[in-house]
């Protein structure tokens, strides 16, 4: 049975890049959208609310963004280590 070598893409650096760029921007554009829409809750005059559900809300996006500062420095933790050498 003969593969088929078309079936994947072989993806190139530049390729890699380009998609994490692409994707990245579209998807920062997007969670700052959602922020904006959140700090639209804050107006009084449309909504009501307590202290503690603001600070549920602060809590919960904190931790999210720790989250993702996480994955990304122990992305680049990853790439520092070296094998053992005598």
């Amino acid at each position: 049975m003969e593969e088929n070598t078309n079936k994947y893409k072989i993806r190139t650096k530049e390729s890699k890049s380009a998609s994490f760029k692409r994707l990245a921007e579209k998807r920062t554009t997007s969670a700052l959208k959602s922020l904006d829409l959140i700090a639209n809750l804050s107006n009084k005059y449309y909504y009501e609310y307590e202290d503690e559900d603001v600070d549920k809300i602060l809590t919960a996006l904190r931790l999210r963004l720790k989250d993702v500062d996480k994955q990304f420095l122990d992305q680049r933790k990853n790439k520092q280590k070296e094998d053992f050498k005598l």
